[in-house]
């Protein structure tokens, strides 16, 4: 009878420690909706008319969606160094972009810019340049 109760003991606990593991369905309801496209040329759309179009780099593939009620576009560009994307910073800021917050280590760099209601992330590392889009109310 002891090793009865041992085991449904052991049972019962084993149920009650597993019973979050599993993910919920909301969990996977809220994941944003991500579609990725290879591209060869740069996009011309509203997102990109923005910006000057990057002297280096090979255009890649584009990511855009919505998260949260607010649509997102990314540009990643291939074949790029890291003193090319800088160079393109730099083309940013002298179209008018200031610069909110930023932060680099010895492999890769991001850069938070902004003109009128655009904000624009920008990541750099050797051989990828990646655009981030989103517009402001």
């Amino acid at each position: 009878m002891k090793k009865f109760l041992f085991l449904l003991c052991c049972i019962i606990c084993a149920v009650f420690l597993t019973a979050g593991c599993a993910p919920s369905v909301s969990a996977t309801q809220a994941l944003p909706d991500i579609t990725r496209e290879t591209i060869g040329a740069w996009p011309e759309n509203e997102y990109t008319e923005s910006i000057p179009r990057p002297e280096y780099g090979t255009p890649d593939f584009i990511l855009s969606g919505e998260s949260d009620g607010c649509d997102y576009y990314s540009v990643f560009l291939s074949g790029i160094t890291r003193e090319q994307g800088e160079q393109y910073v730099s083309a940013l800021k002298e179209a008018g972009f200031r610069e909110i917050a930023a932060d680099s280590n010895p492999a890769s760099a991001g850069i938070v810019l902004r003109r009128d209601n655009l904000q624009l992330g920008v990541s750099i590392s050797d051989g990828t340049l990646g655009l981030y889009f989103a517009f402001t109310s």
